[in-house]
């Protein structure tokens, strides 16, 4: 890639992977980035894209009729964002539309049905709402969304727990969407926030992360099987490491 970002997003749409947003390095100091990027895989080349309007990073980026949405995130440790900008890849422009209710940061964010869905993160609190949905069973942020048949699934992220401190959210749910409700589900084997996520037919995959529970990354890769409800460590990265971003990128020969 060229910019090595964290806290990133992206996206698949046209067989092409893009990146945007993220913080470049560690220090509080820097600025969320606007910069977007596009991959092909089918010739393994970056090229640049337009900027963002807004640098933002902990936020997510969603599909909806061939258009790229970036979705609330945070400018810098007390500021949470409600904007919401979308991308049209034919003219390589990006526009505001219509904001979040609430500013929110590190919120989990899904197409499904031809909606996006914009789930949990925080403003000035933990959210325990959807926009224009029922509630979370547990209010999370940096939870991980992915849509599978007639089901949303919600699983990782962190949660405020009775000490009044941030700890994981361990359990998986699982969201209908015409019945408006949830279900909980099995836990995770390693809890983890901050990590990535991607799915492949019936599975989803969660790799690296970082737990509140040890304060600790987390090396390993799990996968949860959406038709067992049971989880399975796949193995380790070779060091541990937070703040990534995964997709499923179909690759196809060349004619």
């Amino acid at each position: 890639m060229p910019q090595p970002r964290h806290h990133h997003a992206v996206a698949v749409l046209g067989g092409f992977l893009y990146v945007a947003g993220g913080r470049e390095r560690t220090s509080p100091t820097d600025h969320p980035l606007k910069t977007a990027y596009r991959y092909d895989p089918r010739t393994d080349s970056w090229i640049k894209i337009a900027d963002m309007l807004h640098g933002r990073e902990s936020f997510q980026l969603g599909i909806l009729k061939e258009m790229i949405y970036a979705i609330g995130g945070r400018v810098d440790d007390k500021t949470s964002l409600a904007d919401v900008e979308r991308y049209d890849p034919f003219k390589d422009e990006w526009e505001e539309v219509a904001p979040l209710t609430d500013p929110r940061r590190c919120v989990a964010v899904t197409t499904h049905n031809e909606l996006l869905y914009a789930m949990g993160g925080s403003g000035k609190s933990i959210c325990q709402h959807m926009e224009n949905t029922n509630t979370l069973q547990v209010p999370r942020i940096f939870g991980l969304l992915s849509p599978i048949g007639d089901h949303m699934y919600l699983a990782g992220g962190a949660t405020v727990g009775n000490n009044g401190a941030l700890c994981c959210a361990p359990h998986i749910e699982k969201y209908h969407p015409k019945s408006d409700t949830w279900i909980t589900l099995s836990k995770m084997v390693t809890p983890r926030a901050e990590a990535g996520c991607t799915v492949l037919e019936k599975q989803i995959y969660y790799l690296g992360g970082y737990n509140w529970d040890t304060k600790s990354w987390v090396q390993t890769v799990e996968a949860y099987d959406t038709t067992t409800d049971s989880w399975e460590e796949l193995g380790n990265f070779p060091k541990a490491f937070t703040g990534m971003a995964c997709c499923t990128l179909t690759l196809h020969k060349l004619p």
